[in-house]
C-alpha cells in the first residue's frame, strides 16, 4: 500500500466515524447503531433536511455569501449546545456538532450547493476533532465531482499531516507535516517537512522537498524529471542572512549558480556550461549589480547597476529588468564598461526611459592629449549637449568646456550588448531593509 493510500484509509476509517455519529445524533430514539446503508445516506436526507428547510427558505434574498439561516440546536434536557447549521444564500451549508460540553466542537460538516437533479447536496468537506475541540483529528476536502482535493490527519504529539490530491482524488501532489511549535506566537504550527510530485502524466516523480533539520535550520531542493537535484537551498535560523543557495544544469551534476547572504549583499556567480565563470550578481536592498566575463571567465567585460523602482516608467523599453518577485522592478541606471583588468574604462548614465544623460571616460585621448576624464553630457532628444575635458596631464595643458547646438546632432551609441536585461532567479533572498550598526 502506498503512502497517499494509507493517509486515505485513515481518512477513510475517520470519515466513517463520523457519518456515523451524524446518524445517531439525527436518529436518537434508535435502539440499534445505524447500518452502513443508513450512513451512507444520512447527510442526503436528515441532515439535508435540517439545513435546507424548504418552506422557511422561500423569498428570503441576502447578500451573496451572507446566511440566509443560522439556527443552534439545543439538548432538551440539558440545554447545552448540541448542534449549529448555517445555510447561506448561495446554498451552501455547514454543519457543526459539538461535544458534551457544548463548547468543543465533535465534527464538521460542509456542503455545495445542491444541484439540478441531486437528491440533495454534496460533500464538500468533513471534519473530525480532537478531544480539545479545537484542532482537527483528520478531515476530507472533496470535489464537487467526489475526488477528495485534500485530506489530512493527526501524528500525535501536535504533529499534522495535510496531502493536496491530483484529480483523481488518489495521487499525492502535495503533503505537508506540521510540528508543534511552542515559541511561536500564539503556538501557530511549523512546517516539519513537505514534498511535492509532479503529475501522473508526468510520471509522478519528485519535484520538490523542504526538510526542516533538528537545529531550526532548512534545506530546500528541486529535482528535474529524472531525478536530479537541480536546486538546493540552505536556510538559516534566522533567514535571509546566511543563505546559500545552488543552482545546477538540468540532468547535469553541473553548478550553474551558487550564492550567499551576509548583512549586505547576496552575491551570486553564474557559470556557463563548461564552468567558466559567466557572470557575478550582487543584490542589496535597493539595487543589483551584474559584472559579466568573456569566454574564459577570467576578462570582466562590463557591470550594469540596476535599481529598484516603484513605478514602471520607461517599462516598454530594454532598460527595465525582470527580477524576483520579492524584489521587484529595477530599471537600468548605469553601464560601465571594464578594462582587462577589472578597471573603469567608461561610465554610462541612464535614466527611467532608458536614454543617456552622460558619459565618462577614463584616460580619453582628444586631439592627442590624453585627459583623466572627459564627460560628456546629452539632452533628453539625445543630442549631446556639452563636452567637459576634465584631469588634463599636466598644468600647461587647461581644462576645455565644449558646447554643442542640437542642430550638431551628434548622439551616443550604447551597445544593446550592454543592456542586456536581468533575471534574477527566484530562490536569491534579497539582504535587509535594516542593517546592523557599528563595524563590520
Amino acid at each position: 500500500m502506498t503512502r497517499t493510500n494509507k493517509v486515505r484509509l485513515l481518512a477513510a476509517t475517520a470519515l466513517v466515524s463520523l457519518a456515523a455519529i451524524a446518524v445517531w445524533q439525527f436518529a436518537p430514539d434508535a435502539s440499534q447503531p445505524p447500518t452502513l446503508a443508513e450512513v451512507i445516506s444520512a447527510p442526503a436526507t436528515t441532515l439535508t433536511e435540517d439545513l435546507y428547510p424548504a418552506a422557511e427558505q422561500a423569498g428570503k434574498e441576502n447578500a451573496p455569501g451572507s446566511p440566509v439561516r443560522t439556527f443552534n440546536r439545543m439538548d432538551k434536557d440539558s440545554g447545552r449546545l448540541v448542534a449549529s447549521f448555517t445555510t447561506n444564500n448561495d446554498q451552501t451549508a455547514e454543519a457543526v456538532f459539538y461535544q458534551d460540553d457544548g463548547i468543543g466542537r465533535s465534527y464538521l460538516i460542509d456542503l455545495y450547493a445542491p444541484l439540478p437533479g441531486d437528491a440533495g447536496p454534496r460533500q464538500k468537506g468533513i471534519v473530525l476533532y480532537a478531544a480539545d475541540g479545537q484542532n482537527p483529528n483528520s478531515e476530507e476536502w472533496d470535489r464537487l465531482n467526489g475526488t477528495a482535493e485534500r485530506i489530512g490527519h493527526s501524528l500525535g504529539d501536535g504533529y499534522y499531516v495535510v496531502s493536496t490530491l491530483f484529480p483523481d482524488g488518489q495521487t499525492a501532489e502535495t503533503e505537508q507535516t506540521w510540528a508543534p511549535d511552542m515559541f511561536s506566537n500564539g503556538h501557530a504550527p511549523k512546517l516539519a517537512k513537505e514534498q511535492r510530485w509532479r503529475s501522473p502524466e508526468e510520471g509522478h516523480t519528485i519535484a520538490y522537498t523542504d526538510v526542516l533539520n533538528d537545529d531550526g535550520t532548512r534545506e530546500q531542493r528541486r529535482f528535474d524529471g529524472i531525478g536530479h537535484v537541480v536546486m538546493q537551498k540552505h536556510i538559516p535560523l534566522r533567514p535571509p542572512i546566511g543563505t546559500t543557495v545552488k543552482i545546477f544544469f538540468p540532468g547535469s551534476d553541473n553548478v550553474r549558480l551558487e550564492s550567499t547572504t551576509d548583512w549586505w549583499t547576496t552575491s551570486a556567480k553564474e557559470y556557463r556550461l563548461d564552468g567558466t565563470l559567466f557572470r557575478i550578481l550582487t543584490l542589496r536592498a535597493a539595487s543589483v549589480d551584474a559584472r559579466y566575463f568573456d569566454a574564459t571567465g577570467h576578462v570582466p567585460l562590463f557591470e550594469q547597476t540596476w535599481l529598484k523602482r516603484l513605478n514602471t516608467v520607461g517599462a516598454e523599453s530594454d532598460t527595465i529588468g525582470s527580477v524576483s518577485p520579492q524584489f521587484g522592478r529595477v530599471v537600468l541606471s548605469t553601464v560601465v564598461e571594464l578594462n582587462a583588468d577589472g578597471s573603469s574604462r567608461r561610465v554610462t548614465s541612464i535614466n527611467e526611459k532608458g536614454a543617456v544623460t552622460n558619459d565618462m571616460w577614463l584616460k580619453y585621448t582628444v586631439d592627442g592629449v590624453i585627459y583623466g576624464r572627459v564627460f560628456f553630457w546629452y539632452r533628453e532628444d539625445g543630442t549631446l549637449s556639452k563636452t567637459e575635458l576634465m584631469n588634463p596631464p599636466g598644468p600647461d595643458v587647461p581644462m576645455k568646456t565644449i558646447e554643442h547646438s542640437a542642430a550638431e546632432n551628434i548622439k551616443v551609441v550604447l551597445s544593446q550588448d550592454l543592456r542586456v536585461p536581468i533575471q534574477v532567479p527566484d530562490e536569491l533572498p534579497v539582504p535587509p531593509d535594516n542593517q546592523p550598526t557599528g563595524g563590520h
